[in-house]
């Protein structure tokens, strides 16, 4: 096989590699003004026995409580109510850096982007703005809110807000 020819077999992996990437990340997220009830458990993957694990994951009136465990977020998905807040809370060794969708922006949620609202003094962007062990957000927009570990983007989430 001559040189051009393995050149082009290494750039057609490379691209295939580019591709995979891409689809993989998560969607970006579309704010909605409402959310059918019936179609949450189908878009987001939950059934009966998942919506009553989001029940025990309420900390207080009002928030929801997400653990990171260093490989995933659980519950991977929390339906609240605007106004309602919820508390990431980093269970293991490795680093947690909650930001919304979609990486490297993160301007999904707040409408800026992760060079505009970091430091976030308003308040109203969905970044932590660096890893930490805690975070807590308190949802103002309804919608479905794609999140990521910025600290690693594979691992992801979605708040869904009504």
């Amino acid at each position: 096989m001559s040189l051009n020819g393995i050149v082009t077999i290494i750039i057609i992996i490379a691209l295939i590699g580019l591709g995979i990437f891409f689809i993989s990340q998560p969607d970006e997220n579309t704010e909605v003004d409402e959310v059918d009830s019936t179609s949450e458990a189908s878009d987001v993957g939950q059934d009966s026995e998942d919506e009553e694990d989001e029940s025990t994951n309420n900390t207080d009136e009002g928030e929801v409580l997400v653990t990171y465990t260093g490989s995933e977020f659980q519950p991977a998905s929390v339906v609240i109510e605007v106004g309602e807040t919820v508390r990431f809370m980093n269970e293991s060794d490795a680093d947690m850096w909650v930001a919304s969708a979609q990486h490297p922006t993160h301007e999904r949620y707040s409408g800026t982007n992760l060079q505009e609202h970091c430091p976030n003094e308003s308040g109203d962007a969905f970044d932590q703005c660096e890893s930490g062990d805690e975070y807590t957000f308190t949802f103002e927009k309804a919608g479905e809110w794609n999140y990521h570990n910025h600290a690693n983007a594979s691992h992801f989430g979605t708040v869904i807000v009504e």
